[in-house]
């Protein structure tokens, strides 16, 4: 109830088309809360078609996003590829890959690993997932269990995405890995 008050006056308050919440034990992985918005009455579930109905907490596919960048980084520190305090060149906010220009939030110069993850720098991750390679990235993204089921005990789970890499286009690494 707590999670599903909070999460519809937070949507409200943005003015969002929708909004979801997963609240997990970090320690055993088990789900404590789950709610969407907008919600629905299952009293009436006759009244909402199913894409309405659906959880999209489980059953509906979404770019990770930034939150990839964990995965990124987690990658390159196994692999030897950087360590925290190495230097990354920022480029000023703007990498540029096959003809199209990735930027971040602010522009950055030399900044190190552990800088480049605490401001989600788009252009150091792209360079760090150069560095790293389309097997490497791919392989960790498949034992972090991205592409499967996380086996939670709900109907209707998907198991994500990730295409394997001969269907990869010349930028994919570089966008997956931000």
């Amino acid at each position: 109830e707590i999670v599903e008050n909070v999460l519809s006056r937070t949507v409200k308050n943005l003015e969002a088309d929708g909004g979801m919440c997963v609240v997990m034990d970090p320690e055993t992985g088990e789900i404590l809360a789950m709610a969407g918005e907008p919600g629905f009455n299952p009293n009436n579930s006759g009244e909402f078609d199913l894409f309405e109905r659906m959880n999209k907490c489980i059953a509906y596919n979404y770019e990770p996003g930034s939150t990839f960048k964990v995965l990124t980084a987690a990658a390159a520190l196994e692999e030897g590829v950087l360590k925290p305090t190495d230097s990354l060149d920022g480029n000023n906010g703007i990498y540029e890959s096959y003809g199209e220009v990735i930027r971040d939030h602010r522009p950055f110069s030399k900044i190190t690993f552990s800088e480049a993850i605490h401001y989600s720098s788009n252009v150091c991750f792209a360079r760090v997932a150069d560095q790293l390679g389309n097997e490497s990235l791919y392989n960790y993204a498949l034992n972090f269990g991205l592409g499967t089921r996380s086996g939670i005990d709900l109907p209707g789970e998907e198991a994500g995405i990730v295409h394997p890499i001969d269907k990869w286009s010349g930028r994919t690494r570089v966008t997956m890995a931000i």
